[in-house]
Order: structure tokens, then C-alpha cells, then sequence
């Protein structure tokens, strides 16, 4: 069950939508930039988060070919 942009969780901690964390930690880092500091984080232009859920799944990807070939090497042995 959703309110609004946070919702709680079964031990009533927030849990903040991740479009509202995004905007509070790029309005963060403007701040600091203003009086002077290094940035904390770099926020990447153009991210999406599809670009992770695709990285993700290639990586998997590379890691199930790269188990299977293992085991094809020590069954040659």
C-alpha cells in the first residue's frame, strides 16, 4: 500500500521513491557546489534505470557462460 511519495514498511521505517532521493541528493550536491565544496557523488547524465537492469542482466549473463565453460574444463581434465 502506497501514501503518497513514501510508503512503510512492516517495522514503519520510511521508505523514500527513488525519483524523490534522486532530486534530494542533486539539489545536495548543487548546495555544495554553491559554497565551494567537492562533490560527494557524481550524478551521471542521461542514467536511466533500465541501463542498470540491462548491465545487470548482461552481467549475469557473463557469469553463467563463464560457470559453464568452468565446468566443461574440469570435465575434460
Amino acid at each position: 500500500m502506497r501514501y503518497g511519495p513514501t510508503s512503510f514498511s512492516a517495522n514503519n521505517k520510511k521508505i523514500k521513491d527513488p525519483d524523490d532521493i534522486y532530486l534530494e541528493i542533486k539539489d545536495s550536491e548543487e548546495r555544495r557546489k554553491k559554497k565551494g565544496l567537492p562533490p560527494r557523488l557524481v550524478i551521471l547524465p542521461g542514467w536511466d534505470l533500465s541501463d542498470e537492469e540491462r548491465y545487470d542482466q548482461e552481467q549475469a549473463k557473463k557469469r553463467k557462460r563463464t560457470a559453464s565453460e568452468r565446468r566443461k574444463l574440469t570435465k575434460k581434465r
